[in-house]
């Protein structure tokens, strides 16, 4: 007995054996919506920890699981159509099929929720058409399909999840749901825990604006450029809270995306 633990010992030490860190790596490609992105807490903590490396680090913890590779591949202000009739899919995704990734997280929703005139006919064509490109593109790939993080009111975003998860059901996808675990650290951390904050520098006090400096930055939307007033936690909240218009912008900031990292990783367990 003794002779075979000592051979399993020095096998298990052996170079031609693999560790469960060591076996290859696990690529997990992120299509998305600018929740999915994070573009204020890049901008304003570009040395933190953002989505993708949270979700690396994490997975690196876990002695079970494979090193993880995540690529990043999404866009503000897009929809399950915009992302095909824009030409980015074609441009920026599809070509993506040659990093043969294992994994495939796809969540839109919000975009859709604001510009589609039929939110319950338009948005499950859409998404079923992108989710049917992708099965296409990525033979190989399992797809999976998000549902989206609390960003309107909670009866609305919970509109659009029932959707997305109708979709999965129809197609015979995976879901993994991110919201409810989300909207359970919202409820008990507070509804601002989670997301950056934004105001544009003409709507406060004047006398802050020298001092807000550090803080301000030049944000373009719809073709017009402004000076903003960023940030990706509380720590200008006792200045700016008093400013309703703080706390409008429901994006999440890193808090949110560790969240979203450490959710994502527990899914990969589960199911790798």
């Amino acid at each position: 007995m003794k002779t075979l633990c000592l051979c399993i010992a020095l096998l298990m030490c052996a170079p031609g054996v693999a560790s469960a860190a060591e076996r290859d790596t696990l690529t997990v490609l992120l299509i998305g919506d600018s929740t999915t992105k994070g573009a204020t807490p890049r901008r304003v903590k570009p040395d933190g920890i953002h989505l993708e490396e949270m979700i690396e680090q994490l997975a690196a913890l876990e002695p079970s699981m494979p090193a993880v590779k995540v690529i990043n591949s999404s866009r503000g202000g897009e929809t399950a159509l915009s992302v095909v009739e824009s030409g980015r899919y074609e441009e920026e995704i599809a070509p993506l099929k040659d990093r043969k990734p294992d994994y495939i997280f796809v969540r839109y929703g919000i975009n859709d929720w604001f510009k589609c005139k039929n939110l319950k006919k338009e948005f499950p064509e859409n998404l079923k058409s992108l989710l049917r490109r992708i099965e296409g593109d990525f033979d190989g790939s399992r797809l999976v399909v998000m549902t989206i993080v609390p960003f309107m009111p909670f009866e609305e975003c919970e509109v659009v999840n029932g959707l997305i998860k109708e979709v999965a059901e129809d197609m015979g996808l995976p879901l993994f749901d991110i919201y409810t675990p989300y909207k359970e650290a919202v409820m008990k951390s507070g509804p601002n825990t989670y997301h950056v904050r934004r105001i544009d520098l003409e709507k406060v006090d004047k006398k802050y604006h020298e001092w807000l400096k550090p803080f301000t930055y030049d944000y373009t939307q719809k073709g017009r450029t402004r000076k903003v007033v960023l940030a990706d936690d509380n720590s200008l909240d006792p200045i700016l809270g008093r400013y309703k218009e703080w706390y409008y912008d429901h994006h999440p900031n890193l808090a949110g995306y560790h969240l979203i990292g450490f959710e994502t990783v527990e899914f990969l367990k589960s199911n790798n």
